[in-house]
């Protein structure tokens, strides 16, 4: 968990009860909820939560496609998961050596093919975000390495074949998102060199959108996706 990160104080309890529900899960994590810096932590309806443990009433999702999940938007945190330990021993080096952009993201994949996920979308861990937006800026920079390594592991057979389909997929929307973030933040070089990497949805919304946003001056461009954020473009 990142030190400044925030917990709910039920979060251990309901990882135990995770791991209960589904013991043969060696991934098991919480929802989370984004806190800007002095922020308070609207604890998820603690008297429900309670209820719910004295009844033992913890939903529990299993997972056994992440990347298909992951599509849906991101489940999870580094702060509200737990990996088995004699997993993570066998997987060991965790992280690639200096990388620190999407080395998180490489090493729950990776876990992923080898395990399901057992999920509370409780968000019971409060992540405080950065207001530089450097994890942005750090997206319009380049692609981190580890979508290529996940696109290798399926054309050299180690990643499952049940994963294989809903891998590609991800590593498809996630190139995509990053061509947007890119050409937003006045990149747009990177952000066709990105499309053009993520050509398998060329004619997905999607990717037609970031084109034109492409295309377009980059103050338009930055609002056309403001509103897609604020929900408004639904591409």
């Amino acid at each position: 968990m990142y030190k400044r990160d925030l917990q709910h104080p039920a979060y251990l309890q309901v990882l135990r009860r995770l791991i209960a529900a589904r013991p043969t899960a060696r991934l098991v994590a919480t929802g989370s909820a984004n806190v800007s810096e002095g922020q308070a932590f609207e604890q998820a309806a603690p008297d429900a939560i309670e209820a719910a443990l004295e009844a033992g009433a913890v939903p529990c999702e299993p997972i056994d496609d992440l990347p298909r999940r992951w599509t849906e938007g991101p489940c999870f945190n580094a702060s509200s998961v737990a990996v088995q330990r004699e997993l993570l021993v066998s997987m060991q080096p965790c992280f690639v050596v200096g990388e620190s952009h999407g080395e998180d993201l490489d090493l729950w994949f990776r876990v992923a093919e080898q395990t399901e996920l057992a999920f509370c979308p409780w968000p019971l861990i409060g992540r405080l975000v950065d207001p530089s937006g450097l994890s942005s800026q750090a997206a319009a920079r380049e692609e981190p390495p580890f979508a290529a390594r996940m696109e290798a592991r399926v054309h050299d057979g180690r990643c499952p074949e049940r994963l294989r389909a809903s891998s590609l997929r991800y590593v498809t929307l996630y190139r995509i998102f990053l061509a947007r973030t890119a050409v937003v933040c006045g990149r747009r070089g990177l952000g066709l060199a990105l499309l053009w990497r993520a050509r398998r949805a060329v004619f997905s919304p999607r990717w037609l959108l970031t084109l034109v946003l492409a295309a377009l001056p980059r103050p338009l461009a930055h609002r056309i996706h403001r509103w897609r954020v604020d929900g408004k473009v639904l591409a």
